[in-house]
C-alpha cells in the first residue's frame, strides 16, 4: 500500500510471496489506450512489474497494469512517450 505524506509516497511491504520469474521481455509504452503483452503461462495468480528502460523525458506519466488474464495483460501510461519499458512476470504462491 503506498501513503502520501507530504507530496511523498512511501510503499508499504506487504507480505506476498512470489515465486521464481516465470517471463520476462520488453516493449513500447503506448497511451492510456495500452499495450497488449501476451503469454503462454496459464497464470491465473501473478504479479508484473514494469520498469522503463528509456529516459521519457517526465512524458510517460502514471504508468499501470490492468486486464490481467491468464495469459495476458494491459500495460496504460496516463502519458505520451512511447519510450521502452521491462516488464516481469512472478508467479505468486
Amino acid at each position: 500500500m503506498a501513503i502520501a505524506k507530504n507530496g511523498v509516497f512511501q510503499i508499504e511491504a506487504e507480505n506476498i510471496p512470489v515465486d521464481e520469474l516465470h517471463a520476462e521481455g520488453s516493449s513500447n509504452f503506448a497511451g492510456p489506450g495500452g499495450v497488449t503483452i501476451t503469454h503462454s503461462l496459464n497464470l491465473a495468480n501473478y504479479d508484473v512489474s514494469i520498469k522503463p528502460s528509456t529516459d521519457g523525458s517526465g512524458a510517460i506519466g502514471e504508468v499501470w497494469v490492468s486486464d490481467m488474464a491468464v495469459n495476458s495483460f494491459v500495460v496504460r501510461n496516463s502519458g505520451s512517450a512511447a519510450t521502452t519499458f521491462t516488464w516481469i512476470i512472478h508467479n505468486r504462491t
